[in-house]
């Protein structure tokens, strides 16, 4: 098969809007916030060997990293038995998505008889039983369900034993296998939009197209990472950890074959469930690098084959079973500013500054009506801080960057939960200063009720508490976040809490990190945030040197 420049991009195109309309379904389907509001789901197409191929335009960096990994775990287990109509799943964390609530639903594609792809997703379930989704657990055994690879659909026959087992193991079960089947059906759809274009192109063979955009992608990297000066660039980051602060080290070394990322040197695996997985660890890594340097580039495996991930085995970014990693995004989020605080040694065009992080508030809710019938819901509830900024470009306020999850309008919340939400705005100074600004965190403020009746609990599953987002190049750090209970009482960022109906829990989402000398910002820029309200006027003086007159303090 020979394809000019012009049929593979009208290919790569048709792929692209596969995954699109496979992740529409998803979104659209789903009866959990997390999915449908958060959109914390990834859809893809894969070739016969389990690569990446194409993703959804809204994917999770985690996903995109991992579903790769579980597609070849899973090539590898049951190749020379798949059969059409066969659907696999595992949430397994060192095959899938490196924590438990992350379910992968893949469906191996045939034409005549042979494999010739894979259609995927991977969506957080609303629940997956265990002592509910915390940083405060010590071993995966409590953190929930573990579903080994295996088959939840045979030939097209569903596995009721496994939805049985899980139907009885979680709290919302009606919204989990919901959830589970609005995958199942995207993957489903997937199938039968590749099965209309191999219709309409007889001759195109998909694994033949499939290596030629890899091919592609992974010469596009490289040329990009050529571009960099050879050497070994290192930086470290500073954690909140659970009980202790944790550190995480890296060593980035450009050559001619590519990047070496090492992680060697970075703290242990910990008792708690903030420990990443060695496949999430390596998502994040490549995700970092495929934003810096190749941002236009096709995102597929191809970008990945000349960025290299390691890091040692029982440390807290390569987390050996039984390890507690509910949390993971709590250490594996840090890795993109470990590798953009090297890779800005190379050039200040590639400064960027590190993020606040998307906040994560999973409440557990026990409701009794007035009947007096009992029921539990679990509701995960995104809400994110602010994003660096990167040279030459503010950072974006809200952002879940590294991530992307979207914020729950206080709406959904209050109508799914039965809570209150009494505030939710940008946060004056939280963006750090610089030439540009970080992006604003939020102030996020729930209420229980006065007369709820029933027990209320809440993760917060948060950092930033002591280690703010740094900046670049003389910008300044992000705010700090805080999580406030009636007030007075700072809460642990990641223990499990109960709630008092009356209760108020108020947090402040940290800001991004400015980039660059906040004295060489705009003026103009200076005035309008003032205007905006996103900086004070005592900040406006102090860190962007206005005069009091411009920042209309009174004399």
């Amino acid at each position: 098969m020979t394809l000019d420049a012009i049929q593979l991009g009208l290919h790569w195109n048709r792929l692209v809007t596969v995954a699109d309309e496979m992740t529409s379904i998803l979104v659209r389907t789903a009866f959990s916030t997390v999915v449908n509001q958060s959109h914390d789901c990834a859809c893809m197409l894969l070739d016969d060997r389990g690569n990446s191929v194409a993703q959804s335009s809204h994917a999770l960096p985690a996903f995109m990293g991992t579903m790769p990994h579980t597609a070849k775990e899973m090539i590898r287990r049951f190749g020379p038995g798949l059969k059409e109509g066969d659907v696999l799943a595992t949430n397994d964390p060192w095959v899938a998505g490196g924590h438990l609530p992350d379910l992968t639903v893949l469906r191996p594609v045939f034409a005549a008889g042979q494999l010739v792809a894979i259609t995927a997703s991977t969506a957080h379930l609303p629940d997956i039983g265990g002592k509910v989704w915390s940083a405060d657990c010590n071993e995966v055994f409590e953190e929930g369900l573990r579903i080994p690879p295996m088959k939840l659909f045979d030939a097209g026959v569903r596995n009721e034993v496994l939805f049985e087992l899980l139907r009885n193991n979680v709290r919302n079960p009606d919204d989990v296998e919901h959830d589970v089947m609005a995958q199942v059906t995207a993957t489903a759809f997937g199938e039968r939009r590749l099965g209309e274009l191999l219709a309409r192109y007889p001759g195109l063979d998909l694994r033949e197209l499939a290596r030629e955009i890899l091919q592609r992608s992974e010469e596009a990297m490289r040329a990009a990472i050529a571009r960099l000066p050879a050497g070994t660039y290192r930086h470290e980051v500073g954690l909140d950890g659970f009980s202790d602060p944790l550190t995480l080290k890296c060593s980035v070394t450009v050559s001619q074959d590519g990047l070496e990322i090492d992680f060697t040197g970075s703290s242990p695996q910990q008792p708690f469930g903030i420990n990443s997985v060695l496949q999430y660890t390596q998502a994040y890594a490549n995700y970092a690098v495929k934003c810096l340097l190749s941002p236009d580039s096709p995102c597929n495996e191809g970008s990945f084959r000349p960025v290299r991930v390691s890091a040692p085995r029982g440390s807290v970014l390569n987390a050996q079973a039984p390890a507690a990693v509910g949390g993971r995004h709590l250490t594996g989020m840090f890795v993109p500013f470990a590798i953009y605080g090297a890779l800005a040694q190379t050039s200040k065009e590639l400064a960027v500054g590190d993020s606040g992080l998307p906040g994560s508030p999973n409440f557990t809710l026990q409701q009794i009506d007035a009947e007096g019938r009992s029921r539990t819901i679990n509701q995960f509830y995104s809400s994110n801080g602010g994003m660096g900024a990167r040279w030459g470009q503010d950072g974006i306020s809200a952002c879940s960057f590294p991530t992307n999850i979207a914020n729950v309008p206080a709406e959904v919340v209050e109508a799914r939960s039965g809570l209150l939400v009494e505030c939710k705005m940008l946060t004056p100074d939280s963006g750090g200063a610089g030439r540009w600004r970080g992006g604003l965190g939020q102030t996020y403020a729930i209420r229980v009720p006065p007369g709820y009746r029933g027990n209320a609990w809440v993760s917060m599953l948060s950092d930033r508490t002591e280690h703010p987002a740094m900046g670049r190049l003389g910008g300044g750090p992000g705010s700090l976040r805080t999580n406030i209970l009636n007030g007075t009482t700072h809460l642990h960022p990641k223990k499990r809490v109960q709630l008092a109906p009356g209760d108020r829990l108020e947090t402040c989402m940290p800001g991004g990190a400015g980039v660059g000398d906040p004295l060489q910002r705009d003026r103009a820029a200076v005035l309008q945030d003032l205007r905006n309200g996103y900086i004070t006027p005592r900040a406006a003086v102090d860190q962007y040197g206005l005069t009091p007159a411009e920042a209309g303090l009174q004399p």
